[in-house]
């Protein structure tokens, strides 16, 4: 049970986490709504397709698929968040306004997050019943891990709307730049255990 909380709760964390520094920055815009939900409708449905294709990605490119695909989603969630920071940082000042381009990096920075977590999670339940026939536990700790990683999400959100605009703000660069470091470095070592540097 305690590995099913771990390993849910760890998937579920990184991606409530992202989700509630992108809502709170959007805090005064009328986009959120509708990025969060086609973000993560899309997001859900790609983890379901790339899990069942799961064993055909992991023979690719030599048998490293698996790591290559992981790196790449990494740099490409690492970079978009970059590029929101920094579009955050010139649009601070602005209510509404925003460039088209953030709307297709907040709907990419969602869908990748999604998308990565949630084929995470697919794997590992579905690993896990096919193992086991007392599946109570991967039940019980799931739900455990998920409820306990929404929640933080929720509880990041609603104390990111509290502040004040400025160290709102601060907070988000920060939350964003430490995500950002671990996922390169995350990257990198998928990159290594590849071979391919």
């Amino acid at each position: 049970m305690l590995n099913s909380l771990t390993i849910i709760l760890q998937e579920v964390l990184e991606a409530a986490i992202i989700i509630s520094i992108l809502l709170a920055s959007l805090q005064k815009t009328r986009l959120k709504g509708s990025l969060l939900i086609w973000g993560l409708l899309a997001g859900v449905a790609g983890s379901l397709l790339m899990a069942s294709q799961y064993a055909v990605i992991s023979d690719a490119l030599d048998g490293v698929g698996q790591e290559v695909l992981n790196a790449v989603m990494l740099f490409i969630l690492a970079l978009m968040l970059t590029i929101y920071v920094f579009l955050l940082v010139r649009y601070s000042q602005l209510v509404t306004n925003f460039d088209p381009l953030i709307k297709l990096v907040l709907s990419v920075i969602i869908f990748i997050a999604v998308l990565r977590e949630g084929v995470e999670i697919i794997i590992y339940v579905s690993g896990y019943l096919a193992n086991l026939s007392d599946n109570s536990s991967l039940l019980v700790g799931g739900s455990i891990g998920a409820w306990i990683g929404i929640s933080s999400g929720i509880l990041i959100y609603y104390s990111l709307l509290y502040c004040t605009p400025q160290i709102r703000l601060n907070i988000i660069i920060f939350i964003a730049a430490v995500l950002v470091a671990g996922m390169v470095s995350e990257g990198l070592l998928y990159l290594m255990q590849a071979d391919w540097i």
